[in-house]
């Protein structure tokens, strides 16, 4: 079967098959038909493979106690990293208290998500850690999703911070917790172990799931967005749809999570288990 190619296509071959030629003067290249984004085929069969998609992060420094940055994988089988600085002034080394940027290259490894934390550290700057949910696609591209930020500047030791997780057959979700009584309560239980709920409709149209233990509360009416998972009753929590306005404890918030996906991981009561992953 014949492939038609357009003129652009045709133009983009000739140029990639005339780089392995310079190349490899003795060897006869033959594409076949067609260049994609990830390899060009010769008449060896050898793909030649392009390096993985990069995604870069920049954070400010100086010299003379400005912040120093260190990061935390969850899971390093996912993604890998360099760090590299550079200064904004090429006379840097001549002068003192010159700044530079920090800039974190990110590359992936395989499909996944994880949690990933980078870390401030500073006698005289702001000190911080900023908690961020990676996700790496099947082609290795990777985004980056900041989930909170914890101002470091007290003194004493710096407590580790919890993010909840909910993770179907296929997927996993990052949701930042809020601070009240009840979300203290509910992580406690959730820190002992993990808990599996499954999602109903009910009669209201609203989506909820019973607990295997009760949480205490004080619910007050307030206002909820798709991705609010809140505390209906001390043993009932509901995952949010749309707009509502309800008489409950919001325990924690996905992030850009729309209804569609809402109702895709909750089908058919399909089991979602609850946990908790702590970064320092």
């Amino acid at each position: 079967m014949k492939r038609k190619m357009s003129k652009s296509g045709i133009i983009a071959c000739v140029v990639a098959g005339a780089a392995l030629a310079a190349g490899a003067a003795a060897l006869s290249v033959y594409l076949k038909g067609r260049c994609d984004s990830s390899r060009i085929e010769s008449g060896n069969d050898e793909p030649v493979k392009l390096p993985a998609p990069e995604t870069k992060l920049s954070f400010s420094s100086f010299d003379g106690g400005g912040p120093e940055y260190s990061i935390s994988i969850e899971d390093e089988a996912v993604l890998e990293y360099d760090m590299q600085r550079e200064y904004n002034d090429p006379e840097h080394e001549q002068k003192d208290g010159s700044s530079y940027d920090v800039i974190f290259t990110f590359r992936g490894l395989k499909p996944g998500k994880t949690i990933m934390t980078i870390s401030a550290r500073s006698p005289i700057a702001d000190n911080f850690d900023d908690v961020y949910s990676v996700t790496v696609s099947d082609s290795l591209e990777i985004s980056i999703e900041k989930l909170s930020s914890f101002d470091r500047n007290e003194s004493g030791p710096v407590s580790p911070t919890a993010v909840l997780v909910m993770e179907t057959e296929e997927e996993i979700y990052y949701a930042n917790l809020d601070d009240n009584d009840a979300v203290m309560e509910f992580s406690d239980k959730l820190s002992s172990e993990p808990a599996e709920l499954s999602f109903s409709v009910g009669e209201d149209g609203r989506l909820t799931a019973e607990l295997p233990w009760q949480i205490s509360s004080d619910p007050g009416e307030a206002d909820f967005h798709a991705g609010d998972i809140i505390l209906t009753d001390s043993d009932r929590i509901e995952l949010v749809r749309g707009d509502i306005k309800a008489n409950a404890v919001r325990l924690a918030e996905i992030s850009e999570i729309t209804p569609e996906e809402i109702d895709r991981i909750t089908a058919d009561e399909a089991p979602i288990v609850f946990s908790l992953e702590w970064s320092e």
